[in-house]
């Protein structure tokens, strides 16, 4: 029976990858086209059945992919099981010295290990390097290879960084069950026997907790999987994942998920030949439970019930001070984004120079570091880092709320159905949903969305609502079959056999007996799934995928560093944009990190208050406050309102700096004619200014205040993908403004009335480009455009005409 199941787990795992591989090619932007992915699939299978022809590219040329695989395969895979046979040994040991201490001492290092748990893989492997370099340069020495480097690949500090967070994930399982093991009638009666703890500890305990632990270890080497891809980009790493990143399209995604699934299914294949005894009782239980026809009538009913009783504990969790800090922490983030975008009109201030007193001297120049002044400092174009936080939190925390609640749903409807189908059927279902444990997820979420997030001819929302919709249906495969076996493992015991056995109809069975046991499971996937999709939020920055769109900009003058950018300033795209600034600047890239760790620690409160919440009902140990509760909310309260108020003090002083700026211009400037084409106002074109532009000119700065401060608040803005538009009034005439995504302006159109023999003159040259309603010359590098909008009255346009070609 072993055999058979590990032969169908075999099978089933290696078509659900030939499955994912073809996914990429179904979709055409936005849609999926069922046709193109069986056009797809035939023509991945078609190069999988000739290895030797596939090719990547290497520059301008092409290289095989075999040898060349193996090399990166390898050090993967090394990287990979080291650092898991590292993190099982580390975790059995100190689960052991633990379980040994005393009551007080254990139950603080369980709290310790909470904190841990909290910190994303990217913080931990940020803050790890930082302290390998920080003693480097203390003591000159340098204990472990911070990143590759030509040929040499470190080992060591990657494989200390991967199983950190395997370390802490396998301590909370193994002290879990070893809880439950130690309540065990068995256990009393070895202690009744004289023996000694440790004693049975090591021959009673470990022995079942390791075989509950190794059927749980499959999503531990998932998560490290995931996790390599981080760890490979941090240190630059020639290894699998990176390749795949690097050179991947469906055929070498398909080829290297393979070949990570072969040792991965050996290494559970042995676990399982271990445990083959455990696997019989479980497999002749499945066997016996009586399984009904596929039936979708009830669903409906049992949705409704659903929604009706998963609300009940929330009316007991303000009896548990841990729910209610984690609350506070997500909820006071979300509330002071809220306020940033609809008090503060979502504004991310800008300075890029600090003057002395005497307005001439400057004291610095933009990126300045975290002070009193910039909380957490300011990005090299002098954007404020605490706004863009403030800004994106929103739908960083949103997105990841709402997408685990469509995850829940969906999956909740899929568990039903996987609950009721055919046992037969049940075994290769698992099969092929056990195969997305062998990819890292955030690597198809990549080969999904790169072309659409990087589309110019999509807008904001199309974007992310694919990227909502991708984010949520890669996980609802694995999580229904989760809770369909939730379900089963419930339908096993004795009391909904004794129900069956009364006469009980199967959907009163399952309303009355196995929902009820089912819906605190439910809470805990959904939080589990807002940490879940918070980790993979970063994991997908640092491939470049953000909310709503990514977009590569160029910083610099002459043009050619692309700089990733987002258009929503969510949390991932503030890492994606500075994870390369990290050595140069690592608070751009620590800040945010520091957030998502904040976000899952409260996430992680949440979850620990609801299961004391629902321990408690089990208990009817019903509590309905808890003075501390009030004591948390009142100091979040108050962080709020002084955060608040930071806000209201950094935007007061920039109104005053604007209205002095109105002030000054009014004294200073004379009022100018917008256009004469005049020798003076021709010659500048030549240097990117417009005649009544007052002091401004293309490839300039575009700082919004400093803008307002001359012209006053623009009448209209237009947003595009690429540039911002400011409409301006001035002494009757409309004056246009267009800044790039770097805050840099490309274009300024002035209205201008004239005939066009009248401009041909004035121009004293010969139109580049004449049309029955335009003239357009250059001048240097700018683009001078009329264009004839009626009878004499003409729209004077000015560009850059590299950034519009």
């Amino acid at each position: 029976m072993l055999i058979k199941r590990m032969f169908i787990t075999f099978v089933t795992s290696i078509l659900g990858i030939l499955l994912m591989g073809a996914v990429p090619f179904a979709f055409n932007g936005t849609s999926f086209q069922f046709s193109k992915y069986t056009d797809g699939l035939k023509e991945l299978l078609s190069q999988l059945s000739h290895l030797a022809d596939i090719t990547y590219p290497a520059g301008a040329a092409q290289r095989s992919l075999f040898p060349d695989v193996w090399e990166p395969y390898t050090y993967s895979m090394t990287v990979l099981f080291s650092a898991l046979f590292l993190a099982l040994f580390l975790a059995i040991l100190l689960s052991i010295l633990i379980s040994l201490l005393p009551k007080r001492l254990y139950q603080g290092a369980k709290s310790i290990l909470f904190v841990f748990e909290s910190f994303p893989d990217i913080l931990i492997t940020v803050l790890i390097q930082f302290l390998i370099i920080w003693i480097y340069k203390k003591t000159n020495v340098l204990l472990f290879d911070v990143v590759a480097f030509g040929d040499s690949q470190p080992y060591t500090l990657p494989i200390l960084c991967l199983s950190v967070m395997p370390i802490i994930l396998s301590l909370r399982i193994l002290l879990f069950h070893m809880e439950e093991e130690w309540e065990e009638p068995y256990i009393e009666n070895a202690k009744s026997k004289g023996l000694s703890r440790l004693y049975i500890l090591i021959h009673h305990i470990m022995p079942n907790t390791l075989i509950h632990f190794f059927h749980q270890s499959k999503m531990i080497l998932w998560f490290m999987l995931s996790n390599l891809l981080v760890i490979e980009i941090l240190f630059n790493i020639r290894g699998i994942t990176n390749f795949v990143y690097q050179h991947g399209f469906p055929a070498i995604f398909t080829v290297a998920s393979l070949l990570v699934f072969l040792p991965m299914y050996a290494f559970f294949a042995l676990g399982s030949w271990f445990t083959n005894r455990w696997a019989m009782q479980s497999e002749a239980a499945a066997t016996a439970a009586a399984q009904s026809s596929l039936n979708l009538e009830p669903l409906w009913r049992v949705l409704k019930r659903l929604l009706v009783r998963i609300v009940r504990p929330l009316q007991y969790v303000a009896a548990q001070p841990l729910f209610v800090a984690g609350f506070c922490i997500i909820g006071s983030i979300l509330a002071l984004s809220l306020i940033h975008n609809y008090a503060f009109g979502n504004e991310i201030p800008q300075t890029q120079v600090i003057y002395a007193k005497d307005g001439f001297n400057a004291l610095g120049r933009a990126p300045f570091e975290p002070s009193s002044r910039f909380w957490f400092g300011t990005d090299q174009f002098g954007f404020e880092l605490l706004y863009k936080i403030a800004s994106g939190a929103k739908y960083t925390i949103g997105l990841a709320f709402f997408i685990s609640l469509a995850r829940l749903l969906l999956s909740f409807a899929g568990g039903y159905l996987f609950f009721i189908m055919n046992q037969r059927v049940k075994e290769w279902l698992k099969g092929l949903v056990d195969s997305t444990h062998y990819i890292p997820v955030a690597l198809l979420c990549y080969f999904i969305l790169n072309a659409v997030v990087l589309s110019e001819g999509m807008t904001f929302w199309q974007k992310g609502t694919f990227y909502i919709l991708i984010l949520t249906l890669v996980a609802v495969p694995a999580v229904s079959v989760m809770i369909g076996s939730e379900m089963e493992l419930i339908s096993y015991r004795e009391f909904v056999t004794s129900a069956k056995v009364l006469g009980g109809s199967r959907f009163h069975v399952f309303s009355r007996h196995i929902l009820p046991h089912t819906l605190p499971k439910l809470w805990f996937i959904y939080i589990q799934q807002i940490m879940y999709v918070l980790i993979l939020f970063a994991h997908l920055g640092l491939l470049q995928i953000f909310f709503g769109g990514t977009v590569l900009e160029e910083y610099t003058v002459f043009g050619g560093d692309l700089l990733p950018k987002s258009m929503s300033n969510e949390w991932s795209g503030l890492i994606g944009s500075y994870y390369r600034q990290m050595m140069l600047r690592p608070y751009l890239l620590i800040i945010p990190v520091l957030f998502f760790a904040v976000s899952i620690f409260g996430v992680n409160l949440m979850l620990e208050g609801l299961k004391r919440t629902i321990e408690d009902l089990q208990w009817q140990r019903k509590k309905y406050f808890h003075p501390a509760s009030l004591v948390i909310v009142a100091v979040a309260v108050g962080l709020c309102f002084f955060a608040v108020h930071k806000f209201s003090d950094d935007f007061r002083q920039r109104a005053k700096a604007v209205s002095a700026q109105k002030v000054e211009a009014k004294e200073t400037e004379r009022k100018i004619p917008i256009v004469e084409l005049e020798r003076d106002t021709i010659s500048q074109f030549a240097d990117g200014m417009i005649n009544g532009v007052r002091e401004y000119y293309i490839g300039g700065p575009m700082e919004r205040s400093i803008i307002n401060g001359v012209y006053g608040k623009p009448i209209k803005v237009k947003d595009y993908e690429k540039r911002t538009e400011y409409y301006y009034k001035e002494d009757g005439y409309q004056i246009i403004i267009s800044s790039g995504l770097s805050r840099v302006i490309n274009r300024m159109q002035v209205e201008y009335d004239s005939s066009r023999k009248d401009i041909k003159e004035a121009m004293k040259m010969k139109p580049m480009k004449e049309t029955k309603d335009s003239l357009s010359y250059l001048k240097g590098r700018y683009l001078v455009l009329f264009t004839e909008k009626s009878k004499g009255h003409w729209w004077l346009s000015l560009q850059d005409q590299y950034y519009f070609r």
